[in-house]
């Protein structure tokens, strides 16, 4: 099942080592499906400056020399978790688009970082998925329970500044539609300031109480509901450590 946010952007996450990040807001859950008004409307708490609040998932400039190096331009990843050390960037949508994602050149770079995964389109009524597989290439259950959330860096170009966010657990290969009304979960709403980078942080508890964080498939992120078009940046991929980091 997969568990749905509908949010404005910015992730950064880590397995292994621990990475400095800078003060960050978490934005306040909105629980009645409705999108927010307005970027700044919200409320927020100080995230305090830290090394050890957060492990990396996927920085997309493949940075640290700890790990066997990646094909440039490559969408996987080596990160520490779980029983791979391999994951991969993924696009895919119901009417035909599949493969590999783009990870592509930052202009002007987002500060130290020069690349992120990047997705671009329109005219797609379901919407695209661009999704993090935490298991390559067999796609199995990869067990997030020792963590709190997930935060990480976006930006989006689009009419409705509109992203959703899920998590997809036990089912592999499944698309998360951004319209599917009949899932029951309640969903976050809120409208991104257009074609600026945010950074968000998600805790697990606000995807519902059914959410299984001990089997996570892969971390989704779905724009272009409705057809509408979309240019969708997603950077600094990490979890959200409970307390600090071991």
């Amino acid at each position: 099942m997969r568990r749905a946010l509908l949010i404005g952007l910015s992730l950064t996450a880590l397995f292994g080592g621990c990475t400095s990040s800078p003060t960050s807001a978490i934005p306040e859950s909105k629980m009645d499906g409705g999108m927010e008004t307005s970027a700044g409307d919200r409320a927020s708490i100080e995230v305090p400056t830290t090394s050890s609040l957060f492990h990396l998932i996927d920085d997309m400039d493949h940075a640290d020399e700890n790990f066997p190096a990646v094909p440039p331009d490559s969408s996987s990843f080596f990160w520490r978790g779980g029983t791979s050390s391999l994951g991969n960037w993924f696009v895919s949508s119901p009417d035909g688009i599949g493969g590999d994602a783009r990870i592509d050149e930052i202009v002007p770079p987002r500060g130290d970082s020069k690349k992120a995964c990047h997705v671009v389109g329109s005219k797609h009524d379901t919407g695209v998925d661009l999704w993090a597989q935490l298991n390559h290439p067999s796609s199995r259950p990869v067990d997030l329970s020792a963590f709190a959330g997930i935060a990480f860096w976006a930006r989006l170009g689009s009419p409705s500044g509109k992203l959703v966010v899920a998590i997809n657990d036990h089912n592999p290969g499944t698309f998360f539609s951004a319209e599917a009304s009949q899932t029951p979960w309640p969903w976050l709403a809120r409208r991104l300031a257009d074609s600026e980078w945010e950074r968000i942080v998600l805790l697990f508890d606000d995807f519902g109480r059914a959410l299984d964080t001990s089997a996570v498939v892969s971390i989704d992120f779905v724009v272009g509901s409705g057809g509408e078009s979309f240019d969708l940046w997603i950077d600094d991929l990490t979890l959200l450590c409970r307390g600090a980091c071991q």
